[in-house]
């Protein structure tokens, strides 16, 4: 094999094994809201992820007029890490991905997507189902629990809030003493966060501290 064609080969296997995010709107509108959509992308770049968000996303972010959405959005947008995927047709040349969008959603491809309830959530779905059937390692970033439960059943492995929190800690982005209040101030902007102590949260908290603890004790 020549230098030319192992390089190729290693390009194209690189093409194939992308560690790629796809961002749902509730994720975005906590971070965003909360004046934290840096933090956001510096996480998942800090995973090694590509940061794909899709236009219905984009819409339903728009609709929210609260705390700094209106203000972040724009920024995080704007970011070369993020790349916003172009809204889906009934012509469009990614049908594999209407076609996702239309099964997970149980109904024809053109109800699919004229439906707005949970359109984002499902969009999010479809893309990263065909993307991960492509070879691809991809996550679902969302906090709906339906949402969630949708991903689960097919397959995907999901981020949400408190996980993106816990490996901000990890990476080096959030002090850990900072931690609960990041995570406090999100709470205002859904519905979907309970308090610290009633959360997940608290309990991932710990548990990397234990682990932090017997790491150093070694």
């Amino acid at each position: 094999m020549t230098a030319a064609s192992e390089n190729e080969d290693n390009t194209s296997e690189t093409v194939r094994n992308r560690m790629i995010s796809v961002v749902d709107a509730v994720c975005c509108v906590y971070f965003c809201a909360s004046g934290k959509y840096a933090l956001l992308i510096r996480i998942l770049a800090g995973l090694g992820m590509e940061i794909l968000i899709p236009a219905e996303v984009e819409r339903e972010v728009l609709r929210k007029r609260f705390g700094q959405v209106q203000a972040q959005w724009p920024r995080l947008r704007s970011s070369s890490r993020v790349q916003i995927l172009d809204g889906l047709t009934l012509t469009d040349i990614r049908s594999d991905v209407v076609a996702t969008v239309a099964r997970v959603r149980g109904i024809s491809s053109q109800l699919a997507l004229s439906v707005s309830q949970d359109l984002g959530e499902a969009v999010v779905i479809g893309h990263a189902k065909v993307l991960a059937d492509a070879g691809h390692e991809v996550y679902v970033v969302i906090d709906d629990q339906g949402g969630q439960a949708l991903a689960t059943s097919e397959g995907l492995p999901i981020l949400a809030v408190e996980d993106l929190l816990i490996a901000a800690v990890q990476l080096g982005l959030l002090p850990p003493e900072r931690l609960r209040r990041t995570y406090e101030d999100m709470i205002p902007f859904g519905s979907g966060l309970p308090t610290w102590d009633a959360s997940s949260m608290k309990q991932k908290y710990n548990e990397w501290q234990r682990s932090q603890k017997e790491s150093n004790d070694t």
